[in-house]
């Protein structure tokens, strides 16, 4: 069995957190999924440090209000429709952009929130970066 990313796999082995009981190892690949990306002058295409979870974040996991029991703050969220996207995450705006691409079972366990919303538990050297592109503005009326 693959290992979860370091966060996660030691907060499972702690007990600190479990997985959801219907999350998906084995699932057929997700197309067209959207992901709040950061973009700057320099980076304008997604890394891997767009596809961390809350609890891989410093100055978010040491809040003093941050619940390292709940198993969506271990998790990558993606959602299916992107102007639901755009309303959750106050989008567009300053130095953050939308990047599309997929998920499949190589990079980690699936859960399904509900049907806008997933989270993908990534498995330890998965390079989600791969399969994402920057949403240019001028794709804007074609994607929706």
């Amino acid at each position: 069995m693959r290992k979860f990313k370091e966060t996660l796999q030691k907060a499972l082995d702690e007990g600190v957190t479990q997985l959801p009981d219907d999350i998906e190892m084995d699932f057929k690949m997700v197309d067209r999924v959207y992901r709040a990306i950061k973009i700057t002058g320099s980076k304008t295409e997604p890394d891997e440090s767009d596809f961390l979870a809350q609890a891989e974040i410093e100055r978010i996991s040491n809040r003093e209000d941050f619940d390292k029991h709940d198993i969506g703050n271990y998790g990558c969220s993606f959602f299916m429709d992107r102007k639901i996207l755009e309303l959750a995450m106050f989008l567009p705006r300053k130095n953050k952009g939308i990047a599309i691409g997929s998920i499949c079972s190589r990079h980690g366990a699936l859960y399904r929130e509900n049907s806008d919303h997933i989270m993908c538990f990534i498995y330890e050297g998965a390079k989600l970066s791969d399969d994402f592109k920057v949403v240019k503005d001028e794709e804007v009326d074609n994607d929706r």
